[in-house]
């Protein structure tokens, strides 16, 4: 194999492992991104209309301004938007109905809404509480996919270290101590055959036959 093809095949090799690196980073950001924009677009905004018509009936004790009541229809059609959850959908029937019952006065339609409500807040906080335990694991399983791929690029860097120093340093030392040895007088001395490149081979070859012609002299 010709050096520039070696060194080209080695540094090709580097940066795919880089590359890989890189794009499986990127994965892990992008399939987090949609787990945390659903918290934030489905469950927070749910909660926190619920939170909101609670607070209504708690300002509210006796009867709604209008006011009230436009805020409160506001903040059901927010949470009937957002119906996301497994049995979230059930719930919000069910407070549909308290609610307007509970806007007309009635005592046992507002402590129904209001249990509802706390039930409505109760299945998106557990949704969130998966979701972030799903956001945990996508990061976890990242995390040591980075760490696999940053050990084989390092032992990958040890192998061509190796391959670098077997197959071109210790032929170019190999090829520098013969012609120390020529300087110094040593007639005899001549390049070993290693494995190398087929540029140092060339060199090796030529460095010997010159040395021998040297010699017949």
């Amino acid at each position: 194999m010709r050096l520039r093809t070696e060194l080209l095949l080695y540094t090709m090799l580097l940066a795919s492992l880089n590359v890989a690196l890189a794009f499986g980073c990127i994965g892990l950001f992008v399939r987090m991104g949609p787990v945390i924009a659903r918290i934030l677009q489905a469950n927070v905004v749910s909660m926190d209309a619920a939170e909101r018509i609670t607070f209504e009936f708690a300002t509210n004790a006796v009867t709604f301004t209008d006011e009230s009541r436009r805020r409160v229809a506001s903040e059901l059609e927010v949470i009937g938007a957002n119906i996301t959850e497994k049995g979230e959908a059930e719930i919000f029937r069910q407070l549909r109905t308290s609610t307007k019952s509970a806007l007309d006065g009635d005592p046992q339609a507002r402590a129904a809404a209001i249990s509802q409500l706390r039930s409505l807040i109760a299945v998106n906080r557990e949704a969130m509480t998966a979701v972030d335990l799903e956001a945990r694991r996508l990061g976890s399983a990242g995390a040591w996919a980075a760490v696999f791929v940053g050990a084989v690029s390092f032992a990958l860097s040890l192998l061509i270290i190796v391959q670098l120093r077997r197959r071109l340093l210790r032929p170019l030392l190999e090829l520098h101590d013969v012609l120390v040895a020529a300087q110094n007088g040593d007639r005899f001395r001549r390049c070993r055959m290693m494995e190398a490149p087929v540029e140092v081979k060339k060199a090796t070859h030529a460095v010997n036959r010159l040395l021998d012609e040297r010699g017949s002299h």
